[in-house]
Order: structure tokens, then C-alpha cells, then sequence
């Protein structure tokens, strides 16, 4: 089908609708074919005549009192300075909500569909603790971790045996929330609070893209993300499809957005604070 469908193909745009075909045939949802304005624009962040950028959100974060905040992030797409502002924005935002007397947060990924995860994770670093956070495991049965080192989330060198964080030293309790929009890295980040203790899922099950992609740039500057790996929390659970919450919101709560933040300021409220040192 792919032969037929580039027969006669004078130019490497005419070879789109067999890539295109591939994919699809492939059945695998999240394997993405990007053309070259596009993926240019999506990874300076700059517009063109034909392409334009992803929204850049930033991170955001309130106090709802009683020692708890919350934090909020979404997709990010664009360029590594762009990334750097993302993560910094998190950073900052989270350490004012902890001078401000935070103790207790709201990790809000209800709008986070994906994008770069290590802005998502670095942002949010002040939240985790460090060492492992989890596992790509490729279809050659290789195992890549990432884990938080030096306040830095950071890929280490491929290794033949599944990785399992031993300790668990958390202390600030964490809310995370998730959705139906949270996918792809913004599901790799909520991963990467699973397993963590004085930790809490809320919400409605995720997008289910749990695999992760490998970039492959064609010669004219297309883009094939091309799924190669699923993922494991800190335990060594792989995912195979959504992440559930610990905690399920009804249809009402959900349609007016407080039924989670409620549940998750409900059970917050009950956690102790960590202990100064």
C-alpha cells in the first residue's frame, strides 16, 4: 500500500501520504508525522506563512489556605529557551507558595497533554525527592531511567535490568490530579509521582499515552515521532495504558472543576506537614 501510495513521487512532500498510510495502518496512536513548517515552528516556538506554534502556557500557581496550593501546568512545545522559562516559572512559583507557609500541593495536570516532560519535571522538582522517577523500557528490552539529581531531572546511561527506587523518603504531601487531557509527557510527570509516599491520585483516568516517542528528522526537515518504549513508575509497574487515579470524580465534579480540587484539598488537609529541620 505504502509503495503505491509514493508511486510516482517527484518530491519528498509527495512521499506524506505513504508515510501517512504507515502510520495509520500501524494502528498506534501515538506515533506522529509532523511536516517541516511545523516542526520547525514547534521547536523554535516562531511562526511562519504555513505553520504555527503550539500555545506557550506557563506554569501557574495560588494558596487556597489552610497550608495547601496548587500548582498547575501544561503542554509545552518549543525551544530550549522557552523550556528554560517554563521550568523557572514552576521553580519560582513553588518556592514563593513555600514562603508564603505551603506545605501541602496540589499538583494539577488536568490540562497537561504533553509535549517535553523535563520542563514539566524540572519545574516541579522541588516537589519530588531525589533518585529515580521512572523507566523507558525500549521493544529491545533495554531499560532507560530518569531521575532527579542535583535538583536537575536527568536521562542515565541504558542498563540491561529493570530498575526499583529503594527508600521513600517523602515528606511533603502531594495531590496530583488528572484527566482525560492529561497525556504523554504530561502523563510521564504524574508517573513520576507514582510510588512516591504521602502521595494521592484524584480525578478521572488519563489520555493512555503511556510510550514514549524517538524523534526522527527526514531530509527535508519532517518529523516522525515514533513510539519506542513504555514506561514504568519508580516500582517497575509498567503502564500499557491509562493511569488511574487513586480517588475517582463523578461526572459532576469534573464538569464543574472543583469536585477534584475539593477531594484533594479534603485529603491534604488531613496529611501533617513536614517537620522543619
Amino acid at each position: 500500500k505504502a509503495y503505491a501510495a509514493a508511486a510516482g513521487a517527484q518530491t519528498t512532500a509527495e512521499t506524506y501520504p505513504a508515510i501517512r498510510l504507515i502510520i495509520r495502518e500501524l494502528g498506534e496512536k501515538h506515533t506522529v508525522f509532523i511536516e517541516p513548517d511545523q516542526a520547525k515552528a514547534d521547536l523554535t516556538g516562531k511562526a511562519s506563512a504555513n505553520a504555527q506554534p503550539p500555545p506557550f502556557l506557563l506554569p501557574e500557581a495560588m494558596r487556597l489556605g489552610e497550608g495547601v496550593g496548587l500548582v498547575r501546568l501544561y503542554a509545552f512545545i518549543g525551544s530550549a529557551a522557552q523550556g528554560e522559562s517554563y521550568a523557572w516559572t514552576a521553580q519560582t512559583k513553588i518556592n514563593a507558595l513555600k514562603q508564603q507557609g505551603v506545605c501541602r500541593f496540589i499538583l494539577d495536570l488536568r490540562e497537561d497533554s504533553g509535549g517535553n516532560m523535563y520542563p514539566m519535571l524540572n519545574g516541579v522538582a522541588g516537589l519530588l525527592e531525589p533518585g529515580l522517577l521512572g523507566t523507558f523500557e525500549t521493544a529491545q528490552g533495554k531499560y532507560m531511567p530518569w531521575a532527579l539529581r542535583g535538583g536537575v531531572v536527568v536521562v542515565l546511561p541504558q542498563q540491561n535490568t529493570r530498575p526499583i527506587a529503594t527508600g521513600n523518603q517523602a515528606t511533603q504531601p502531594v495531590a496530583v490530579l488528572i484527566g482525560p487531557h492529561t497525556g504523554s509527557s504530561g502523563e510521564f510527570t504524574a508517573m513520576s509521582f507514582e510510588g512516591r509516599a504521602n502521595t494521592r491520585f484524584f480525578g478521572s483516568p488519563s489520555a493512555g499515552y503511556v510510550t514514549g516517542n524517538v524523534p526522527i528528522t527526514l531530509s527535508d526537515g519532517a518529523l516522525i515521532l515514533m513510539t519506542g518504549s513504555w514506561a514504568l513508575d519508580r516500582t517497575g509497574k509498567k503502564y500499557l495504558d491509562r493511569i488511574e487515579p487513586d480517588e475517582k470524580i463523578g461526572l459532576l465534579g469534573e464538569l464543574t472543576g472543583n469536585g477534584t480540587v475539593y477531594s484533594a484539598v479534603k485529603w491534604l488537609s488531613a496529611q501533617p506537614c513536614p517537620k522543619s529541620p
